[in-house]
């Protein structure tokens, strides 16, 4: 049995049947996934008129409402769940198909934190809550080097302080099947400048801080 009592405004995902949960909202299952969140953490279904639904996990900005409830949203034959992203506000994360792979995003600001232990394919808000399901072991080398839990704010490049358990950092989509991440934008790198090119781009840069440092002398 899972205990989730104290753990509000958090989520975990899991394959297997998680059974008897105690101290939180329904479980859901979508696309192959059981879904357990504290109550009062709200479930928005995207369903589109051909193709998979979506599943938001938080509090959804759609349009100019504020969705605080579960709640299914039909999108209209011109909308297409690739391009649902850019038009969410709010704090939450996002689980939707990107051709055969099921991603999972957070918002554009990563307001609702997503944490994996690949080992497990287990997704969950917080370390906290993804030891409600697996035991966790701390990290020595990672407390040694960051010092936690002296220190405050995330450790970075998407480490926490427990062994195997990763938290996927901004401008990131996790895959659900493989529990890799890969960078959202842009989808390729750059296209390399020719020699030529780059001396015409150098001077051009080099025009526009010379022009600058007019303009700030002359203030």
């Amino acid at each position: 049995m899972i205990d989730f009592r104290g753990l509000p405004k958090q989520w975990l995902l899991c394959r297997s049947d998680p059974g008897r949960v105690q101290g939180a909202g329904p479980v859901v299952k979508f696309a192959g996934l059981h879904v357990v969140r504290a109550p009062g953490v709200p479930l928005v279904t995207f369903r589109p008129v051909k193709g998979p639904d979506a599943l938001a996990i938080g509090w959804v900005i759609y349009g100019d409402v504020l969705h605080r409830e579960d709640v299914q949203i039909d999108l209209s034959p011109g909308q297409s769940i690739e391009n649902l992203f850019s038009t969410l506000g709010g704090r939450f994360v996002l689980i939707a198909h990107e051709g055969e792979n099921l991603m999972l995003r957070e918002d554009a600001t990563g307001n609702l934190p997503a944490c994996y232990m690949p080992k497990t394919g287990i997704v969950a808000s917080t370390p906290a809550a993804l030891a409600r399901l697996v035991s966790l072991a701390q990290d020595p080398e990672i407390e040694a080097v960051f010092a936690f839990p002296k220190s405050r704010g995330f450790m970075p490049f998407g480490l926490t302080p427990y062994r195997d358990v990763f938290r996927v950092t901004a401008n990131h989509a996790l895959n659900m099947a493989s529990m890799d991440t890969a960078r959202i934008w842009p989808v390729s790198p750059p296209d390399r400048l020719a020699e030529d090119d780059k001396e015409t781009k150098l001077s051009e840069i080099d025009k526009k801080l010379s022009d600058l440092k007019i303009l700030v002398a002359a203030q």
